[in-house]
């Protein structure tokens, strides 16, 4: 393919998806359904139109107040307590169910709350009671 080829199969691309700058909740709404068709009935052929609109919608997303505040809040967050809430939250869990894996209802209760860290050992015994990757809590 020449470049001349390749300049107007790109000026076709965008005039086609004219998200070059997502601007309102209507132009991410039409991005999103047009994203959730092509990830939804996979052809590689549509991998151009991702590679188009994803950092769009990305840049759009990082944008919002609310997205802001929750990407904030999540970086802000221990993962290995969180990841024990998960467990918890998913098994249904109390503080006292971990005597085995971490030791007494106080130390987990720090450890949720996140006042205290799970120790190697923890992640271990956490890993191999519910059969998960140790990564999960990094």
């Amino acid at each position: 393919m020449n470049l001349i080829n390749l300049i107007n199969a790109s000026h076709a691309i965008k005039d086609f998806i004219p998200f070059s700058n997502i601007g309102n909740e209507e132009d991410y709404n039409a991005a999103i359904n047009i994203m959730d068709a092509i990830t939804n009935d996979y052809d590689e052929s549509l991998s151009v139109i991702i590679d188009v609109l994803a950092p769009k919608i990305s840049e759009y997303e990082d944008s919002l107040e609310e997205l802001v505040e929750f990407n904030d809040r999540i970086s802000s967050m221990n993962p290995s307590s969180t990841m024990l809430r998960v467990i918890m939250e998913h098994h249904h869990l109390k503080t006292t169910d971990f005597k085995d894996e971490i030791g007494g209802k106080s130390l987990v209760s720090m450890i949720v709350n996140g006042k205290r860290n799970l120790t190697v050992d923890h992640i271990k015994n956490l890993s191999n009671r519910f059969d998960i990757s140790p990564n999960l809590f990094f």
